[in-house]
């Protein structure tokens, strides 16, 4: 099975996000997006916004919802909150590429293939900022 690749970023119009394929063209940062309905299949492509471009993990978090990067999730063993990063980490002393949590509370990375399904998500970085500022004891 192919893993599915898909991008999620805010539509520079109106700051709706929009889920798709992303590309560039020329300066331009767009979104093909597909839809279907009773008559077909169709297609859109939206300008975005670069700076809330996130890439689909290809996993889902305990309640089936798909983790994107910079999502925010909690996990089921304390109180801890954590933002969802790609990027190079260490995991079992082997360094790995890709998507790990990033828990703020005590700057340590987590191996997200092995945390999704133990955590959710409660936000992401763009709409819900002020979730990480918040003190949890």
């Amino acid at each position: 099975m192919a893993r599915e690749i898909l991008f999620k970023a805010k539509r520079l119009d109106n700051g709706e996000w929009v889920t798709g394929y992303y590309f560039k063209a020329g300066e331009k940062h767009m979104m093909l997006c597909f839809f279907t309905n009773e008559n077909g299949l169709y297609h859109n492509m939206y300008e975005i916004d670069p700076k809330t471009l996130c890439q689909y993990t290809g996993l889902s978090d305990k309640n089936g919802k798909k983790i994107w990067e910079n999502d925010i999730v909690t996990e089921d063993f304390g109180n801890f909150k954590g933002t969802v990063r790609f990027g190079e980490f260490e995991a079992q002393v082997l360094k790995n590429i890709g998507f790990c949590i990033e828990w703020k509370d005590i700057y340590y990375r987590q191996d997200l293939c092995y945390w999704a399904e133990k955590c959710e998500i409660i936000g992401n970085i763009f709409d819900n900022p002020d979730l990480l500022e918040e003190n949890h004891e």
